[in-house]
């Protein structure tokens, strides 16, 4: 069986097993982990607070399936309004913390076109681990030196309330771009 497929069974069996583990939770950005961007800078996911977001985990050297992600969130992008495409933060965390350095994120970043509302973060795998458990993503390497995971794309408001999450690949941006424009309307009082 070639690696592809022995990946692509291995995503398949984890996100059955899977179910979103944070709705339960505050907020999201209570986490403290601390991260580092594609453009070297250290952050907090504490300091996410303000900002509504749509927040996925991948690695950088994965052939198939993450790539993917970030097409689905180039999608939740394109039918947000354009009031919120400028609020709205893209947040890809990797769980290669050996390979994903920043030069690789930035690196991956030219080659996605990724624009200037994305951020490309990795950490220790401490908090990186901690922040899986969150996001309810499940990844092992395997001997190629690959990754199976689960392929979770998760909306947050600013207060890092979920809205939404969904799984799998190849999905329309719709519901989510209308959930996270919602969040960002006036509230009445």
């Amino acid at each position: 069986m070639n690696s592809r497929l022995t990946t692509l069974i291995a995503s398949v069996t984890l996100t059955l097993l899977a179910i979103p583990n944070f709705a339960s939770a505050d907020s999201l950005y209570l986490s403290e982990g601390q991260w580092t961007t594609h453009q070297d800078k250290s952050i907090k996911v504490s300091e996410f607070k303000g900002q509504p977001r749509v927040l996925t985990m991948i690695f950088t050297r994965c052939p198939s399936a993450c790539p993917m992600i970030i097409n689905d969130l180039k999608k939740i992008e394109r039918a947000l309004t354009p009031a919120a495409r400028k609020k709205v933060r893209f947040t890809v965390m990797s769980f290669d913390s050996k390979n994903d350095t920043p030069e690789a994120l930035r690196a991956f970043a030219s080659k996605m076109k990724l624009g200037d509302n994305w951020d490309l973060l990795v950490a220790n795998e401490a908090d990186t681990r901690e922040m899986a458990a969150l996001l309810n993503v499940q990844y092992k390497q395997i001997p190629s030196g690959e990754f199976v995971h689960s392929n979770w794309v998760h909306a947050v408001d600013a207060e890092g309330q979920l809205l939404k999450s969904r799984e799998g690949l190849g999905q329309p941006g719709e519901e989510l771009a209308r959930l996270l424009n919602q969040s960002l309307l006036p509230t009445k009082r």
